[in-house]
């Protein structure tokens, strides 16, 4: 059973090491450092994880970083819509180990912050991120064509979304 939790110092040897990965940098954005270096690991945990109003967390397994989870503010009138990003060490594949994050952290962004929107971009090749995806409750909203670069090349953007359910009374 994973657990989420805040970045610790000492975390950086199991981050560089399970990131670390040409199949993990190849559906990430490019500014996802590939190679992942130690140096790239103490940065993420000094700072990086919290740039911009952005918020991550571990992907804890027994005490060991075995990924990250979280999410970036998208530049809208309200602020209210976030977008998630994920990835996780290759040997914890097949697992349900994303899965059961990512339904742990949808719920706790939308009962610890002001969101209404959680969006969710994948590159077309990424089919099992789609798949665990829709199995958290996401839907595909929309497909750009060839928008999306990552190491692998241009692809098409998959756009899953969530909306909270809670329903304020006014």
């Amino acid at each position: 059973m994973i657990k989420l939790r805040k970045f610790q110092k000492n975390d950086d040897t199991a981050l560089a090491a399970n990131a670390n990965s040409p199949a993990i940098a190849a559906y990430m954005r490019t500014v996802f450092p590939s190679p992942y270096l130690l140096s790239d690991a103490r940065w993420w945990v000094a700072e990086g994880h919290q740039l911009n109003g952005s918020v991550n967390l571990v992907i804890d397994l027994n005490g060991e970083c075995i990924g990250n989870i979280g999410f970036n503010l998208i530049n809208n009138r309200n602020h209210k819509t976030v977008e998630l990003g994920y990835w996780l060490g290759e040997a914890h594949w097949g697992k349900g180990f994303i899965s059961e994050a990512i339904a742990v952290f949808t719920d706790l962004i939308f009962l610890e912050h002001d969101v209404k929107e959680i969006i969710a971009s994948v590159a077309s090749p990424n089919v099992a991120s789609m798949k665990v995806l829709e199995k958290c409750g996401y839907k595909c909203g929309k497909i750009n064509e060839n928008s999306v670069e990552v190491r692998a090349g241009v692809f098409d953007e998959h756009v899953f979304v969530k909306r909270s359910s809670n329903k304020k009374k006014t």
